[in-house]
């Protein structure tokens, strides 16, 4: 065989391997696309009919939610309705308070009975200290089931106890709205809701005296006062009540007494003459540690006395502490009461040169 036949025989057999290699790629392609869908088939029809649906790819797939077990659902639901009723009507009824008076019949309380008398009688008898309180002053016999309130229509223990508590209360809580006192401290003070406050001092259109307009009205009665102006005067000019005109005059600075050399220097000789440090303590409410530190101090690094008194611009509230300081005595037994009346009137008569302090 010539070399060109050999080269037309392995071109031939060439040809014919391709051939063949190429229909047996297609034919397992094939078989392996089939197999392939088969496998998905048999794994779609076992998985659908463990959970009871459709095929996804069929055009007819219901669309309706999942129903869930009809043994246990409705139950679930219809309990918890009930109890949301429960919740809601437990709500809206208030607490109430039941008084047995066995003497007469009980009727309700009458609409026309005034709002304030009645929102002070709920808040005095809201809680269960308030009851007992209020059955001790008003001889009634208070339980504590939730039922609403009743009473007599004559003589009513509303009206009783309008005219022997609530009126006292009204007329502390209105001084005390007037000295600037907060709604929260008054209603802590008498054991009440800041609503009784409210509706008891009118405190809407009472405004309660900041820190600036204390200062401002201490400043204008110290200036009337040293002009000769008397405690009725003062507070007729100032439209103040005369309590607070006479606290005014008799106010202590106990906050600046430890900012002033001379006051110190006062109480290291108070105490170096024997009186305790508890006592200056509790007259002038400085704390026994500052007055410690201060008595540990040498003596050279307080300030003269007769300097201070000396100085021409020696303000009265330095004056104040000093009288206060002088008024204590060594048995530590001055009321503060009484050294306030001294103050308010040795401050009447002390001149320019501060002559009265030496």
């Amino acid at each position: 065989m010539s070399n060109e036949e050999n080269i037309d025989m392995f071109q031939n057999f060439f040809q014919h391997i391709s051939a063949v290699h190429e229909d047996a790629q297609t034919r397992v392609t094939a078989l392996f696309s089939q197999i392939r869908q088969e496998a998905l088939a048999i794994f779609n029809q076992n998985v659908l009919k463990a959970i009871d649906k459709k095929p996804i790819n069929s055009q007819q797939a219901d669309k309706s939610p999942a129903k869930t077990p009809e043994t246990c659902q409705p139950k679930r639901k219809e309990e918890a309705k009930k109890l949301k009723r429960k919740q809601k009507q437990h709500k809206q009824e208030p607490p109430t308070i039941k008084i047995d008076d066995t003497d007469s019949p009980e009727e309700a309380i009458d609409e026309n009975e005034p709002p304030v008398s009645q929102k002070i009688y709920e808040c005095l008898t809201k809680t269960p200290q308030s009851k007992k309180y209020f059955a001790k002053k008003t001889g009634a016999k208070v339980s504590t089931e939730n039922v609403p309130i009743k009473r007599k229509r004559d003589n009513s223990i509303l009206e009783e106890f309008e005219v022997k508590y609530i009126a006292p209360i009204k007329r502390k809580v209105a001084e005390l709205i007037k000295a600037g006192v907060s709604s929260k401290v008054i209603a802590k003070l008498y054991n009440i809701s800041p609503i009784c406050v409210e509706a008891i001092g009118n405190w809407k259109n009472c405004r309660a005296a900041s820190s600036n307009s204390k200062i401002k009205m201490r400043d204008q009665i110290m200036k009337l006062h040293s002009e000769g102006q008397g405690v009725k005067e003062i507070a007729k000019t100032l439209n103040i009540w005369q309590n607070i005109v006479r606290d005014y005059l008799g106010e202590i600075p106990i906050n600046s007494l430890s900012r002033n050399n001379h006051v110190k220097k006062i109480l290291i000789d108070k105490i170096k003459a024997g009186v305790a440090e508890s006592q200056l303590s509790n007259l002038t409410g400085i704390s026994i540690k500052n007055l410690s530190a201060w008595r540990s101090k040498p003596q050279a690094e307080w300030v003269d006395e007769d300097t201070i008194q000396s100085d021409g611009e020696t303000g009265r509230e330095e004056i104040r502490e000093a009288l206060y300081c002088h008024l204590i005595g060594n048995d530590g037994n001055v009321s503060i009461t009484n050294k306030k009346e001294k103050i308010s009137r040795w401050l009447s008569l002390i001149s320019d040169d501060n002559q009265h302090l030496k």
